[in-house]
Formats: structure tokens, C-alpha cells, sequence
């Protein structure tokens, strides 16, 4: 079975002491995927206009057994 996968990436900190935090997020179809992808939003208000913010989507094969489970392959 295939799926997508919602990616998030957060970049924090100076030019020098960059970190990027990435989170991976199981969507059931492409069009749930993009959609989500282009209203994407941190939970804290005005949070966004700081710290920079992108979105992606990618195709990725999900286990039966695995897709409960929350898991990817």
C-alpha cells in the first residue's frame, strides 16, 4: 500500500548555528497531502513570520500492519 508523507521543516538559530527540525506527518492521499501542505501552520500565533517554515510532499510505501501503527517504511 502506498501513502504520502506531510513533511514540515523548521529552521531556528543564526547563520552560523543553524537548526533544522523536520517532522514527518502520514497523509492518506496526495490531495490531503497538498492541501495541508499550503495551510500548514506552527500552533503559536505569529510564530511563522520568524521562524521560517517549509512544506513538502512525498510519496512513501506504508505495511498494512505499520500504518496502524503509525510507522513508515
Amino acid at each position: 500500500m502506498s501513502g504520502f508523507v506531510l513533511g514540515v521543516v523548521v529552521t531556528m538559530g543564526l547563520i552560523e548555528q543553524t537548526t533544522y527540525f523536520e517532522a514527518r506527518i502520514l497523509k492518506g492521499s496526495y490531495q490531503q497531502c497538498i492541501e495541508d501542505a499550503k495551510t500548514y501552520k506552527l500552533p503559536l500565533q505569529e510564530i511563522d513570520t520568524v521562524i521560517p517554515i517549509e512544506t513538502y510532499c512525498e510519496k512513501v510505501l506504508v505495511e498494512s500492519d505499520q500504518r496502524n501503527k503509525g510507522t513508515s517504511v
